[in-house]
């Protein structure tokens, strides 16, 4: 987070002013955000490894933390989208066809046959095999079109030897070994080249709608999926089956699914796909001890849980 959307989410969280010691709500920046990174930059790196330190030490000797939590360490990367194939797709064997040709076209190299006709058409058509559900045509057509390519791949490799040294050869036989893992890799397998101008992509998600909903009915995931993703003001759907339809709050996570919440309390009638409602609160309630049996084990020991707090329509 940049240090604008720290100080915007400072006021906007109740959490956060009570962790600061603020005894009442504000609805003003507490301090202007270049304040932030003056401050870093006074105490150095020294300082900041001194206060992870500390955070730390602070957090065993309350409890919040045990020593299974420090053994795993949990990496804040960015996500970003890709314009990515998917490992088997034909759109991915025609890029490959296409630029083998293209550095052959580059290099001098006369191909015995480059499929520049027959192939783009030929991946269209298992596009539309797929569509339709012709599973038999569409795995027929990308057999051929994988054909293609590794005719393209292998008739090139034959004339990598003719090449001067330099580095367009170079080139030309890193696309040949990049090239050369793609009649070989599966869906689910490891080590998996999603994209030749990028192959160090690791896909998270295909960037689609049709995300099947995830009910999770373990509740201490759902507990620790409340701590560290969902924030005030996120978009909440409603979800479920059976006697439950429309009655799960469901949260968007980072891979576009829907992860499970919370669900509605008995009094309140169930909404519909018109809701319009977005998280308002989010907090962390103390267990009595007649509670304790009836929970889960991560929440017994904690001797507490979080419970979400939504506002706006529930249906039209």
């Amino acid at each position: 987070l940049s240090d604008e959307a720290i100080v915007a989410r400072w006021v906007e969280t109740p959490c956060y002013q009570h962790f600061t010691g603020e005894p009442l709500f504000r609805h003003r920046l507490p301090i202007d955000p270049s304040s932030l990174t003056r401050w870093r930059k006074r105490i150095g790196e020294e300082g900041v490894e001194w206060l992870l330190t500390q955070t730390i030490e602070a957090g065993r000797k309350s409890g919040a933390i045990d020593e299974n939590s420090v053994k795993r360490v949990a990496v804040d990367t960015t996500v970003m989208e890709k314009a990515i194939a998917y490992p088997t797709d034909a759109r991915l064997y025609e890029r490959a066809r296409a630029q083998l040709a293209a550095l052959a076209q580059e290099a001098g190299v006369e191909l015995r046959q480059s499929h520049a006709g027959l192939a783009p058409r030929l991946a269209l058509q298992v596009g539309r095999y797929a569509h339709a559900r012709q599973v038999r045509r569409m795995r027929k057509a990308l057999k051929t079109l994988k054909g293609y390519t590794g005719r393209v791949m292998r008739d090139l490799r034959r004339h990598l030897g003719d090449l001067p040294a330099g580095a367009l050869r170079d080139q030309v036989a890193g696309k040949l070994a990049l090239v050369s893992h793609l009649p070989h890799q599966q869906p689910k397998g490891s080590d998996k080249i999603h994209a030749l101008h990028e192959p160090e992509v690791d896909c998270i998600s295909k960037g689609k709608a049709r995300v099947p909903s995830g009910f999770h009915a373990d509740v201490n995931a759902t507990q620790t999926y409340i701590e560290r993703n969902v924030r005030i003001g996120d978009q909440v759907f409603m979800g479920g089956r059976g006697a439950g339809a429309f009655r799960a709050l469901m949260h968007r996570d980072d891979a576009n699914g829907l992860r499970q919440i919370g669900f509605l309390a008995k009094a309140v009638d169930s909404g519909d796909q018109t809701v319009d409602m977005k998280v308002c609160a989010i907090m962390r309630y103390p267990l009595e001890d007649k509670d304790l049996s009836a929970t889960s084990a991560q929440i017994a020991k904690c001797s507490w849980g979080y419970v979400v707090m939504v506002a706006g329509r529930l249906k039209s």
